[in-house]
């Protein structure tokens, strides 16, 4: 009997932990694709902002005060910026750093 009951509260416990474990999977698969899309918005977005003012990666880079190749990788998703990063290219913009990060589709 107490063999039994034993192997059912090893069960349990088991159970909990994949449940657990499939929990914190499924949470870390969302904020990486949540990265993500915040990744693909800002590159596409700051690229249209860029271009609707008329500026080079090079020229935003020296006037941002950040480094071209930091333009670049972030225009082609290649990092995430920080948000003092983001903030400033949306001051030189001249646009909220919402509009940066905004859908794509709005």
């Amino acid at each position: 009997m107490l063999l039994i009951l034993l192997y059912t509260k090893l069960l349990q416990l088991a159970t909990f932990s994949m449940r657990l474990a499939v929990e914190y999977i499924a949470a870390n698969f969302y904020n990486f694709n949540m990265e993500e899309k915040i990744r693909q918005n800002l590159a596409y977005n700051l690229k249209v902002e860029r271009v609707k003012k008329s500026l080079t990666q090079e020229k935003l880079a020296e006037l941002a005060d950040v480094s071209m190749k930091h333009i670049t990788k972030i225009e082609c998703r290649g990092v995430t910026p920080s948000i003092y990063i983001v903030y400033k290219l949306a001051k030189v913009l001249n646009v909220t750093v919402d509009k940066l990060i905004a859908d794509i589709e709005n």
